[in-house]
């Protein structure tokens, strides 16, 4: 249950003759201590800037989860005190999710050539175009909504509650959104949209489809880039 009704006579009973105990999920910044902790217990004695985000967006925010990816890691890096970034990069699944993050940050820094790199590995791990498109549009849409609330002056635990993001990502759609301005953000997402009845209607193949909304995004943020900087 997400919640307990106090008001019961289980709850008081238990209260009174026995042990309550919260059994909740631990939030971003628990799970980095708890991992930190079991590094340092193992003898590790740090773990490459980058690394930790890679490997929490990797196993997720079970900690059951957490904890396999967390063996697996220990157990591909024995003999080194230090883990590194392509150690995650490794033994951990990589998510499309991950490749979708790259994507959006190298639009936003006008880096066509790594976000059609990026897109070509969710290819190659037999990700459907259309489906990669889908996965755009969604995340562009996600950093929206962060950022509006953002812009309202909400801070990142009222925006994780109102949105239903999980914390992780939350923090990651704040650091994309400020790379955007919302106008840039709604003219991409609209993009996508097109892109989306050009491809089910014939008019572009779907592979194409996705590379030239790529490349036309990064410059997008450039030519918008420009004139604020004009």
């Amino acid at each position: 249950e997400s919640e307990v009704d106090k008001r019961g006579k289980l709850y008081k009973a238990a209260k009174n003759d026995g042990v309550l105990t919260e059994c909740a999920h631990l939030n971003a910044q628990a799970l980095e201590k708890w991992v930190l902790g079991r590094l340092s217990k193992e003898g590790k004695r740090s773990i490459q800037r980058g690394a930790m985000a890679a490997f929490l967006q990797s196993a997720g925010e079970e900690l059951f989860s957490v904890s396999n990816e967390l063996n697996k890691v220990l157990a591909y890096t024995q003999g080194r005190d230090e883990v590194l970034l392509s150690d995650i990069e490794a033994v951990c699944p990589v998510r499309p999710e991950n490749h979708i993050f790259k994507i959006i940050d190298a639009i936003a820094g006008n880096d066509a050539k790594t976000a059609l790199n990026q897109y070509e590995q969710l290819l190659a791990l037999r990700e459907a175009p259309l489906g990669v498109l889908a996965l755009l549009g969604g995340q562009i849409n996600r950093i929206l909504q962060v950022k509006d609330l953002r812009d309202q002056g909400f801070d990142k635990a009222e925006i994780v509650r109102r949105t239903g993001q999980k914390e992780f990502a939350v923090s990651s759609n704040l650091r994309l959104g400020a790379s955007f301005d919302a106008g840039l953000l709604r003219d991409l997402l609209q993009a996508c949209a097109q892109t989306d009845e050009a491809i089910k209607t014939g008019e572009i193949s779907d592979r194409l489809g996705v590379e030239l909304l790529i490349v036309r995004a990064a410059s997008k943020t450039r030519d918008k880039k420009r004139g604020v900087q004009a």
